[in-house]
């Protein structure tokens, strides 16, 4: 099947996989960071999104089989996200600037989608 075609078809069912784990997490983080620490910037809202297409296009594109039962890997993709909003949150307003955190944020989730994608095997289904 065409690689497009995978992509359109699971990633209806895969997003919300991700979304809740990492929303879990980042949404309250962020808010709290608009509050009292500053200002919550769009790259950091990306992270909701950005990293579940990093990660559903190297399994499309990947070139690698994998079964149904890797899509669990969305759910832990969601808990990196969820897991980097606290140093995100932490080092507001220290002596890094709020594009610098956020694009790093935002750049370590879409990391640690791909390295999900390159370490975890084909799991059985």
């Amino acid at each position: 099947m065409e690689p497009l075609l995978i992509f359109l078809e699971i990633a209806p069912i895969i997003y919300p996989l991700y979304l809740i784990p990492a929303a879990i997490g980042t949404v309250p983080a962020l808010v709290l960071l608009k509050r009292r620490r500053g200002k919550a910037l769009p790259t950091d809202w990306l992270v909701l999104i950005i990293p579940v297409v990093v990660w559903l296009a190297a399994m499309a594109l990947g070139g690698r089989a994998k079964s149904l039962s890797n899509l669990i890997e969305a759910m832990y993709l969601g808990g990196c996200a969820s897991l980097l909003a606290v140093p995100r949150y932490a080092f507001s307003g220290r002596r890094w600037s709020e594009r610098v955190l956020s694009t790093a944020f935002l750049t370590a989730v879409c990391v640690a989608g791909l390295l999900l994608w390159a370490l975890v095997p084909a799991l059985p289904e």
